[in-house]
């Protein structure tokens, strides 16, 4: 058997490396040449986990048709259908079920190749954030970080959360920080940071409401995706109040743009602490108190399970683990015993 390797341009406009955004294929050559390119197991194993091709174009940086040509590619290839369409959803053919165990080893294989050829030659992090770690909790964070560990260079991507687990997924970064826990079993979260969630109000807004009165506000929402709202949501069922049933009078696609929304009169929103802080400093929003209504979460790292770490990735998490680090900067949300 001769085994030959080539790589091709790679096609995606995924910004760091990854051996899955390469077209990295692999050929095996006996009488009949097979190749399977990486790029398109780990569309393959998208799209069967979340039953779409949208899902994992939005993971791997690409179109939805740029995400089905490559599973296209990879049937074709093989000479069998991997995935069938039933109803709006994709489902795995006998074949595919066959194929995804081997397409999770190689993919996380590869990976561990990546991780382990840049561990050996640069001291980099690449973490995918949602919005309130990615944009307002590592800012204050990498300066000490760089201070322990000045020759290590992080790179943060910011999505929501969602977003954040799908780049986690399709390999193109080490970690994830989120706003939630991670459901999937091939994922391990750790909690780093409590939180207690703002509901933000225009100014001249009347300081405390009661449930009834809340029910009866305008609400600036994010979008579906975001850990934020899940848990400002998950809160208000929990205390009678169906999210369903309340005035959602605008639904912003970021943290800033629903408290600019709040801040120009358009609604009440829930938000974090770190993100409101300086608009509450400055006047632009008042805190509203709730009494009853208590918002707590706490932000999480999300490695995969059997995933290799850099040193420099370990030495990140360690960082985050580590509560001192977080209580010692002076804007800090307290801990709660």
């Amino acid at each position: 058997m001769i085994q030959e390797y080539r790589e091709i341009v790679k096609p995606s406009l995924v910004k760091r490396f990854s051996f899955v955004d390469y077209k990295l294929i692999f050929c095996y050559t006996t009488r009949l040449e097979v190749c399977v390119d990486l790029a398109a197991l780990a569309a393959f194993r998208i799209a069967a986990a979340e039953g779409s091709y949208a899902a994992a174009g939005r993971a791997l940086g690409i179109t939805q048709a740029g995400a089905a040509a490559r599973v296209h590619e990879l049937e074709r290839a093989l000479g069998v259908r991997l995935l069938e369409r039933h109803g709006r959803r994709l489902r795995l053919t006998p074949a595919g079920e066959t194929l995804l165990d081997y397409a999770a080893r190689i993919l996380a294989l590869a990976a561990e190749a990546e991780a382990r050829v840049r561990a050996a030659t640069e001291q980099r992090v690449c973490v995918a954030a949602s919005t309130v770690p990615g944009t307002y909790v590592l800012p204050r964070l990498l300066g000490r970080f760089r201070q322990e560990h000045p020759g290590i260079a992080v790179e943060v991507e910011t999505l929501d959360s969602a977003g954040a687990v799908d780049r986690l997924l399709a390999g193109a970064c080490d970690l994830a920080l989120t706003g939630a826990p991670a459901t999937r079993a091939d994922l391990m979260s750790t909690p780093f940071l409590e939180e207690r969630l703002v509901l933000a109000a225009p100014p001249g807004h009347r300081p405390t409401l009661s449930l009834d009165e809340l029910a009866a506000e305008s609400f600036v929402a994010r979008e579906a995706g975001s850990a934020t709202q899940a848990t400002a949501d998950e809160a208000l069922r929990a205390v009678g109040l169906d999210p369903a049933r309340l005035r959602v009078v605008a639904r912003l696609g970021s943290t800033p743009a629903v408290i600019n929304a709040v801040a120009a009169g358009l609604g009440v929103a829930f938000v974090s602490p770190w993100a409101a802080e300086s608009d509450l400093a400055a006047g632009r929003i008042v805190a509203v108190d709730v009494p009853g209504l208590a918002i707590a979460r706490h932000l999480y790292v999300v490695q995969r399970r059997d995933g290799f770490l850099s040193p420099a990735a370990q030495a990140f998490v360690d960082f985050l683990r580590d509560a001192s680090n977080v209580k010692r900067h002076p804007s800090s949300v307290k801990r709660d015993a």
